[in-house]
């Protein structure tokens, strides 16, 4: 009797399981033709070149390459970096070579910018933009001080704050802005005197003493012209308060001073 009930148990259930096993093939094929359905949607919004695909599970994608080699031309464009009327330009063939291209954690492709290759490049700016300050000058003139000279502000780049503005711009390229003008990140450098201050003091000075000094016309001074050339350029020199005097800087090129021989 027990032999029976189990062989009467065991041909109960093969229909069961042909019945699960239909309902699965079914329920597969109509997954199929959902994706093929949702495959040809996707085809049909594609452009040439962009690629429908399913990342895994319910998730799918486009690869657009040719979007990503739009971003990339623009981020690679030509980075103008302006302060005042002055601008200079790091030409986008330097800035190519920092971009290459990655798959995104949707599966899709994506320029990245090498943010540390901005370095040198950054660098090689700051010599163009750096320049020192210019002081006003004063200067001994039949008998009394004048002002002479402009004096200018100078300036120094800031290479972190220039490189992380750079960046910000390269970044806002990527998600489709169009290519603006970078404000340069420089420290102001002020003048020592500045031609206001220069003009303002220039009639309170006067001369308190002199002196003089002899020597002899000899061969060895080039008959006196070794001296009188470089006192002909600093006659009327005026040393500012708190400044100090460098001779050669003052001088400059000594076989442009008058009478001076090699």
């Amino acid at each position: 009797m027990a032999r029976y009930e189990r062989a009467m148990s065991h041909s109960a259930a093969a229909p069961n399981e042909e019945s699960a096993e239909a309902a699965l093939r079914a329920e597969l094929a109509q997954g199929d033709a959902v994706l093929r359905g949702l495959g040809a949607l996707m085809r049909s919004m594609s452009r040439e070149g962009d690629v429908p695909c399913r990342v895994g599970g319910e998730e799918f994608a486009f690869i657009l390459p040719e979007t990503a080699k739009a971003d990339a031309e623009r981020m690679a464009a030509d980075v103008v970096v302006a302060h005042g009327k002055d601008n200079w330009t790091i030409a986008g063939t330097s800035i190519a070579p920092l971009i290459s291209f990655s798959t995104t954690t949707d599966g899709s492709i994506a320029p990245v910018f090498a943010e540390s290759g901005l370095d040198p490049l950054v660098k090689k700016l700051a010599k163009k933009i750096d320049r020192p300050a210019k002081d006003a000058g004063l200067k001994l003139v039949g008998g009394r001080v004048v002002a002479t000279g402009a004096s200018h502000e100078g300036r120094k780049l800031n290479a972190a704050g220039m490189s992380t503005a750079i960046i910000s711009e390269i970044a806002a390229r990527k998600t489709g802005a169009v290519a603006s003008p970078v404000e340069a990140v420089v420290k102001a450098i002020a003048p020592k005197l500045t031609t206001a201050d220069a003009k303002a003091f220039a009639p309170k000075m006067k001369v308190i003493s002199s002196y003089s000094v002899w020597y002899q016309h000899i061969i060895n001074n080039h008959f006196g012209g070794n001296i009188e050339g470089p006192a002909t350029v600093l006659h009327g020199t005026v040393v500012p308060a708190g400044a100090k005097f460098d001779f050669w800087k003052e001088v400059g090129n000594l076989r442009n001073a008058p009478g001076v021989g090699g």
